[in-house]
Order: structure tokens, then sequence, then C-alpha cells
């Protein structure tokens, strides 16, 4: 009987755009690695979203613009993630 993770990742990979097939198998290959590399990915996939809500959604544009935060900033020193209020 299979797991529901690996249904589940079947599924996706199945019907999933090659973009996020992609991440799937980054991720897979990440449970393997050292601390520090998993911090890093973390790092670089939080910076995509953060761009990508700084970019398109416009609630986030607005907070992002409100309290002066940029998402290179974010890049440069991750601790500035603590402005972004939750």
């Amino acid at each position: 009987m299979l797991s529901i993770r690996t249904s589940a990742t079947r599924l996706l990979y199945s019907v999933a755009r090659p973009r996020v097939r992609r991440c799937m198998a980054d991720l897979d290959k990440l449970q393997w690695s050292s601390e520090g590399k998993v911090l890093a990915v973390q790092r670089r996939y939080l910076g995509r979203v953060l761009d990508y809500a700084y970019r398109y959604v416009p609630n986030y544009q607005d907070l992002f613009r409100e309290i002066g935060f940029q998402p290179a900033d974010f890049a440069a020193d991750p601790g500035t993630l603590a402005q972004i209020p939750l």
C-alpha cells in the first residue's frame, strides 16, 4: 500500500507544472543535506515568495511600502523579515 506522501507526490508530478516538479525534486534531495544547505535553500525560496508578493499582490505591495520593506533587503539580511508584522 502506498503512503499518503507517495500518492500525493505522484499525483503532483503527473498534473503539476514543470516548475513545481523541479521544486519537489529539489526538496526530495534536500532532506539528506546539511543544515546549512537546507537553510540556504529555504532562504532562497522565501526570497522568491517575498519578491512575488512585492510585485503582484496588492495587499503586500501596500504593506511593504508602508513599512519600507524591499525583497532585496531580505536577500542581504534575513533578519529584516522581522519588520513584516504577523
